[in-house]
């Protein structure tokens, strides 16, 4: 469960890129993975969580995890404001910098993760799970 938490925090590190300064980013991160998601999760996994009792399936946790990074980094973006450099002191639009060649890596090498780890949270290809490791490929794609 820590490498999940790791990741609710990772969600949230893209959002407050450029935004905040890494002291902070680091308190936020803990405050994410030592608190806030063990509450999340223990509702959503823990035997006598609300939502569990609700019956709640959560495949691989994605939910719990890109709901709660995502709901952190939504609201700290729109506290924080926009990222550093971007707009001059009179509210103009600075020039991106960014690198397509890079762009194009990263992606490919998301796609490959996405592909390996949602496929692979299935376990096994026997007793069935086949058929769930093939739809979180195509629901990947």
């Amino acid at each position: 469960a820590i490498g999940l938490a790791a990741t609710a925090s990772t969600v949230v590190s893209g959002a407050v890129a450029g935004r905040l300064r890494f002291a902070f980013y680091a308190v936020m991160s803990a405050v994410t993975s030592g608190w806030i998601f063990p509450v999340a999760a223990h509702w959503a996994w823990g035997p006598s969580g609300w939502l569990k009792e609700k019956n709640y399936q959560d495949f691989s946790g994605g939910s719990i995890v890109h709901l709660l990074g995502g709901t952190i980094g939504l609201v700290s973006t729109i506290i924080l404001g926009p990222r550093m450099g971007v707009f001059t002191p009179s509210g103009r639009h600075l020039p991106m910098r960014s690198s397509p060649a890079n762009v194009v890596i990263g992606t490919f090498i998301l796609i490959c993760a996405w592909f390996a780890f949602n496929s692979g949270s299935s376990r096994t290809l026997e007793h069935g799970m086949d058929r769930v490791a093939s739809r979180a490929a195509a629901n990947t794609a």
